[in-house]
């Protein structure tokens, strides 16, 4: 088993490099990097441990279990946040390792003598207080990786307010990688459980499985980590809008409403019907929708107003956000064209993106959502009657 965790700090040190031959890091690339360290710490120790365990390699791997979690949580929320920035709010994923790292350190200093039977027993057979810890913390980590999912459909809303092509900056993987965490917590919490009530006898084989799990697991993360170049964009528009959002907000609110000022703020009907009209016309006329990448702020700039008004008009009129709105459009265009007898000589694909799609992969997906058919069965449909 030591091989597989050789390996794995291997590639840790190969994702650590492409890291830092990113070009224009952000603060995420470094807290990736921590992701890292303390990953390969944890598989250092463990492979320590097998062949002589201490109270350095105790202390290790544990604090490195410990801060794992708390650092992959503040890289997913630095990838959603709208100002890339760490958040004092954010200490509190890091509670319960600060917790257990002060009780360590107390314990280790005063309340327990150190030698090589109070380490193995602590290692095999933890008292009452260290239960505590290592199973409070998984149960900690999978209610807190929920609500990081929770966190993650709020941002996919977001981005469908803005964008008509949302597939680079999705964060499905991301979606994917808190899963497996969530199972891999669920399994660790269930394994060591089994093991304390004698339904396994070798420790070892659960952390084998378990940290085999987190190595595949922060390679994937890794892979799409380094691969993640637009986010910055999405973020600084969606910064934009924010502060535009809250002047709109200061200039509508009398003095004695300042407790309300964080309600959202709206336009006048006649405004907002005047805005749709233009949109309508950009759409049905001009067909603006055959634009692949077409966002809010681009389309703003056409109509000349404020690019969250836009946003806002478009979810008040339609009850979609932008990103379902321009995809009507486009699906629609489509199946006209699919309907017609002289395109058959033509791929579906190429009519698509004459459409405004994208790729392949987002046509089927959003064709599918709209006629609950694909491109292919929609036609072979269609001419079969």
């Amino acid at each position: 088993m030591n091989t597989i965790y050789i390996v794995g700090i291997s590639f840790i040190g190969v994702f650590m490099l492409f890291i830092l031959m990113k070009n224009e890091k952000r603060l995420s690339d470094y807290v990736l990097i921590l992701v890292n360290v303390l990953l390969a710490l944890l598989l250092l120790s463990t492979i320590w441990i097998e062949k002589e365990l201490n109270a350095f390699n105790f202390i290790i791997q544990h604090l490195a279990a410990f801060f794992l979690f708390p650092a992959f949580l503040t890289y997913g929320m630095l990838l959603i946040d709208q100002k890339h920035q760490i958040k004092a709010k954010w200490a509190w994923f890091f509670s319960f390792a600060i917790g257990f790292s002060i009780f360590l350190f107390i314990d280790f200093a005063f309340l327990t003598e150190i030698n090589e039977e109070s380490l193995i027993r602590l290692y095999e057979n933890p008292n009452l207080i260290y239960h505590f810890f290592f199973k409070g913390h998984k149960i900690f980590a999978v209610i807190l990786l929920l609500w990081f999912l929770k966190q993650l459909k709020q941002y996919d809303q977001r981005i469908k307010s803005y964008y008509s092509f949302i597939e680079p900056i999705k964060l499905k993987w991301l979606k994917n990688f808190t899963i497996i965490q969530i199972v891999l917590y669920s399994l660790s919490f269930f394994g060591f459980l089994f093991y304390n009530f004698g339904f396994i006898q070798d420790i070892s084989k659960v952390y084998a499985i378990l940290n085999s799990g987190i190595v595949l697991g922060v390679f994937y993360l890794s892979f799409h980590g380094i691969r993640q170049y637009n986010l910055a964009q999405f973020n600084e528009i969606i910064k934009t809008q924010t502060e535009e959002r809250n002047v709109a907000i200061t200039a509508e609110v009398q003095s004695e409403e300042t407790s309300k000022s964080n309600k959202v703020f709206s336009l006048p009907e006649a405004k907002i019907d005047r805005i749709y009209s233009d949109v309508l016309q950009l759409f049905e006329e001009e067909q603006i929708y055959k634009e692949s990448n077409l966002k809010v702020n681009f389309l703003a700039e056409k109509l000349e107003i404020s690019p969250h008004h836009l946003s806002m008009t478009i979810n008040t009129k339609t009850g979609k956000p932008f990103y379902d709105f321009v995809n009507e459009y486009r699906v629609a265009a489509l199946k006209e064209k699919l309907k017609m007898p002289e395109n058959k000589q033509f791929t579906i694909l190429s009519l698509a993106l004459d459409s405004g799609f994208n790729s392949k992969a987002s046509l089927n997906r959003i064709f599918k959502q709209h006629t609950q058919l694909t491109p292919s069965q929609f036609q072979k449909t269609h001419f079969a009657k």
